[in-house]
């Protein structure tokens, strides 16, 4: 889904780059957590519907890096954070297209 969403960036005349690495604690460990992409002021994560995601979920991990993601947000450094999944990727990247539009 990363090479798709990169051709969709290319397809569109869209500049993306890799994402940050954002500092998150899970179970009380300090970890990092490094986003896919990011365009402009906008942080990306192409998640698929992968084992390995789903027990993020399950686990409270991923949560855990969304509050970071949140946080990081909060603090100016960036504007927004989308989550694409298969179920989401149209309507997902219309949005960013959008949001693209009104810079």
């Amino acid at each position: 889904m990363e090479l798709k969403f990169i051709n969709w960036c290319n397809n569109n005349s869209i500049i993306v780059k890799n994402g940050p690495t954002i500092s998150y604690t899970f179970l009380n460990i300090e970890r990092k957590y490094k986003v896919d992409f990011m365009i402009n002021d906008l942080l990306i994560e192409i998640k698929d519907n992968h084992i390995w995601y789903k027990n993020d979920i399950k686990s409270g991990k991923h949560k855990a890096k969304i509050n970071a993601v949140k946080e990081t947000i909060k603090n100016g450094n960036y504007k927004e954070y989308y989550l694409i999944t298969p179920d989401v990727w149209i309507n997902t990247l219309k949005t960013i297209k959008t949001n693209l539009n009104k810079i």
